[in-house]
């Protein structure tokens, strides 16, 4: 999806066509206002109060302890570096977290899977994984009213497309781990997304005692871990209603990794980006026409292709209500779990949003648009 924010910054994309065209803003300004409509602007978004510091003593031993890993020697375990990687006979581990941005990243590369000793699957059950992430969350001390929905996925890896010639002795890699498979749910190019499971393709990492198993055009698929994708909801009060309800909070997960270890589920890795929540008491609430002309005239300032203009401009126009803050970008299952590129900005505070998704005419080959409109100032 490409996604562009009005005020904060999401990520820019632009059309590849030469010729553009515009929206017709009638045909526009209808389904906008109609998408919105049924928004509740509610200044009980504004009422949500600061929430603790869950970072407060954190320390390195606290992760590993979470993750159910041997405890760290003094010097490393109550280091305050961002990043430290503990490599030995028994651990071989990188560690990282970021107290301001609320970033807590592990990985144990002696949990990885394993052909040789782990077998073809690892049999770690949807409850399992659901269980290990949500203990994982408890013991290092996040707020788990803020937990909101956690989807398990697999995590599949394919091998295959290796040929075995007579004669010729092919490389294949010392370490029978699969390095080459990426740790990734994605709905990029050479991965598919079918349900619960993610199966990654195009890779042909080739595994000691295999090789003559392989030949030409077979795949063969393993269960690599259990995917835990957690979403991050804040519980808001209507002001009118006094009913609670959630809001999504755009940018902040957890993704947990669970394989199976000695018969027993354990994080092989994971990336936490759950900064403090806290927004500015001076915050007013703004009308919905206000925000409706707002989010028109963004997307008025994005060209169509020609092809879109005569397919009808867009086939529909959804949204829904959200916190953001000015560094955080959009997560989904495309992002990786092992990915270092967050953002070096320290989070700001946050405010409600209107997110807008606008999706593409149909037989369209461009992606939908995704706006997030300041709901206030």
């Amino acid at each position: 999806m490409k996604k562009i924010f009005t005020v904060f910054t999401l990520g820019l994309g632009l059309l590849s066509s030469v010729h553009a065209a515009e929206y017709d803003r009638n045909k526009l300004t209808q389904a906008v206002q109609a998408a919105i409509k049924p928004l509740v602007f509610d200044t009980g978004l504004l009422k949500v109060k600061t929430r603790p510091d869950w970072f407060d003593g954190m320390n390195f031993n606290r992760i590993v302890s979470a993750a159910r890993d041997a405890p760290l020697s003094d010097a490393d375990g109550n280091k305050m570096a961002k990043r430290i990687s503990v490599k030995n006979d028994s651990q071989n581990m990188t560690l990282r977290m970021d107290t301001k941005k609320g970033i807590v990243r592990y990985v144990n590369r002696m949990r990885n899977w394993n052909y040789e000793t782990d077998g073809r699957s690892l049999p770690v059950s949807d409850e399992q994984a659901y269980v290990a992430a949500k203990s994982f969350l408890s013991e290092l001390k996040m707020p788990l009213e803020e937990v909101g929905d956690i989807k398990i996925v697999e995590q599949r890896g394919t091998a295959g497309e290796a040929v075995s010639t007579p004669g010729v002795q092919p490389s294949v890699p010392v370490n029978p781990v699969f390095p080459s498979i990426p740790s990734v749910i994605s709905d990029k190019p050479g991965v598919s997304v079918n349900g619960n499971v993610s199966t990654i393709t195009g890779t042909s990492p080739i595994v000691p005692g295999l090789l003559n198993a392989f030949v030409a055009g077979n795949e063969y698929e393993w269960i690599l871990s259990k995917m835990a994708l957690v979403k991050r909801n804040i519980m808001v009060q209507n002001e009118k209603t006094t009913e609670t309800y959630a809001v999504p909070v755009v940018g902040s997960r957890a993704i947990i990794a669970v394989v199976n270890k000695s018969e027993s589920p354990v994080i092989q890795r994971a990336l936490v980006k759950w900064p403090r929540f806290s927004m500015d008491w001076r915050l007013k609430m703004l009308s919905p026409t206000i925000v409706s002309t707002q989010a028109i005239g963004v997307i008025m300032a994005e060209k169509l292709s020609d092809a879109d203009k005569k397919l009808g401009e867009f086939s529909r126009i959804e949204a829904f209500v959200a916190y953001s803050s000015s560094s955080d970008v959009p997560a989904s299952v495309s992002q990786a779990i092992n990915d270092e590129e967050l953002s070096d900005d320290v989070p700001s505070q946050y405010r409600p949003v209107v997110i807008l998704n606008v999706y593409p005419p149909e037989k369209s080959s461009s992606p939908p648009m995704q706006f997030a409109i300041p709901m206030a100032s």
